[in-house]
């Protein structure tokens, strides 16, 4: 519609000129970002609104070169594309002006130090406030000879022992609060007044929203790198625990976004810490919480930059690589990107048939959840074979009564549903329904699904009046361990409802619909 209305626009104004900026460009698809769908992320903007204007100018701005080129050769001849340098020289004369440096040559020595480039031109200013700060008047001598490299050195050479240290362990945190301000000066005893934050604040490289702050990566990354790795570790490890601990004893029937943030910093803090397999152990266990919760998106984009550990730092061939490719398919597959967790799938099974056999137990889950993904794309020919061979492992290794097995009795049964064939998915289904009764208790999230899945049998029997009690007592169990607002409580809801229009109840059907 937007399109629309400019092109009629340009249509009605001929001699009028339109251009549209499009700022911090990779903002638009950063939560949702991976190597197998970076062309598609944008088509929106490149088939429905650039390609629709053909006499408007776009200029895009973002951290890299667009890639449309490689999905149609016909864009290379309309991107003009351009690595952004320094301001000109005008334009820095301009900055140092505006900010009361008149001094011409200072001027040039500053501009010829930070090439022109902003971050470098903010730092050599507060440099220069430092040193007026420190009562001596600025020379061209502050800033000769000054490459890039240098600019951080001097500035931290004019700053107090009090405000190095605490820009030290400040820049550990992606962002910081009051409340962080205050924990990480208290406890590396940085002798900064607490009741000074404001004054820090003031430095050019950090930036403020609501009640947020933010150092910029450069300064940050300068930080860090001057820094012990004992600082380092000691540091990490104070942000971790801070956030890990807003992670205990999750409800979640009613995870926060708070709960969510906090997630996604004490991975990163856990991450700085370096040890690939603790990382492992501790992803895991929020892992399981947050899928329960239905939390796709943020796991979508932690598990992506686990995997990237895993194969640099394990291998490909390694079975927290598999496990890793493996929990990212049961993502992508809840989201509905069948073909995306196809091809994750059939890499986790490579990897645990080559290194653990055929016959283990978390070679028999990957059978298991391929199966289910080849029902749900209408492929049963592929699905019987890896229910047959999941079943058998289970049977065998874990014993008759394992819930595991019970998920195989589950899928099997499924398959037989969905090729017609009722007799045989009864009993699987009871045998399902009764193993993870005894085994994980009536309330428990499975047992939901076993009620919902024997309900949909006798349903596609006709048999409602057994089909009732079940839908609702899945709908009971899913309200409770997985509150109200959870997709697979919506199942509950919209086959319930489903029950009763094909019985003809209209009225009661309607509401669980909505």
């Amino acid at each position: 519609f937007f399109a629309y209305d400019i092109d009629n626009y340009k249509k009605k104004h001929p001699q009028k000129k339109v251009v549209i900026f499009l700022d911090t460009y990779e903002a638009l698809w950063q939560n949702v970002r991976n190597e197998s769908n970076r062309l598609s992320q944008d088509v929106w903007i490149r088939d429905g609104l650039v390609s629709e204007l053909q006499n408007v100018l776009f200029v895009i701005c973002g951290r890299e070169k667009i890639i449309w080129a490689e999905d149609d050769s016909a864009w290379e001849s309309d991107l003009n594309q351009h690595i952004l340098g320094g301001l000109s020289e005008n334009d820095a004369k301009s900055f140092l002006d505006s900010c009361n440096i008149e001094d011409i040559v200072i001027q040039d020595e500053i501009i010829k130090s930070s090439e022109g480039l902003p971050f470098y031109l903010d730092l050599s200013v507060d440099t220069y406030y430092k040193i007026k700060d420190s009562g001596k008047t600025p020379s061209v001598q502050d800033f000769s000879e000054v490459g890039k490299d240098d600019i951080f050195e001097r500035f931290m050479r004019y700053l107090s022992l009090q405000e190095k240290e605490t820009l030290k362990v400040l820049a550990h945190a992606r962002f910081y609060t009051k409340d962080i301000f205050s924990l990480l000066v208290d406890t590396f005893k940085t002798a900064y007044p607490v009741t000074a934050m404001a004054e820090l604040n003031t430095f050019s490289f950090i930036s403020q929203e609501d009640d947020i702050f933010f150092i910029h990566d450069l300064m940050r990354k300068s930080l860090i790198s001057s820094q012990s790795t004992d600082l380092k570790e000691d540091v990490n490890t104070t942000l971790f625990n801070l956030y890990d601990e807003k992670l205990q004893d999750l409800d979640i029937k009613n995870i926060s976004e708070e709960s969510i943030e906090a997630l996604h910093e004490a991975f990163y803090h856990k991450e700085c810490l370096g040890d690939i397999n603790v990382l492992d152990d501790w992803y895991d266990k929020l892992y399981h919480i947050f899928k329960q919760a239905a939390k796709y998106k943020i796991l979508l984009e932690l598990s992506i930059k686990l995997n990237k550990l895993h194969e640099t730092s394990l291998g490909e061939e390694h079975p927290s690589t598999a496990a890793g490719y493996h929990n990212l398919a049961v993502l992508y597959e809840a989201m509905g990107n069948h073909l995306e967790a196809l091809s994750l799938y059939k890499q986790a099974l490579a990897i645990n048939e080559k290194v653990l056999g055929e016959e283990h137990p978390d070679t028999a889950t990957i059978y298991n959840n391929l199966a289910v993904l080849y029902m749900d794309m209408g492929k049963l020919e592929e699905a019987l074979p890896l229910c047959k061979k999941a079943l058998a492992i289970n049977e065998k290794v874990l014993g008759k009564e394992h819930p595991d097995t019970a998920m195989s009795y589950n899928n099997y049964a499924n398959l037989y549903l969905s090729m017609g064939n009722s007799a045989e998915a009864l009993p699987l289904y009871k045998k399902a329904l009764e193993i993870n009764k005894k085994e994980l208790g009536e309330q428990h999230p499975k047992t939901a699904i076993s009620y919902n899945n024997l309900a949909e049998l006798y349903k596609s029997m006709r048999n409602y009046e057994e089909a009732l009690p079940l839908y609702k007592k899945a709908l009971a169990i899913n309200e409770k361990a997985l509150g109200e607002e959870h997709p697979h409580t919506a199942v509950s809801y919209n086959s319930l409802a489903g029950l009763y229009e094909s019985m003809g109840n209209y009225e009661e059907a309607l509401p669980l619909y909505k």
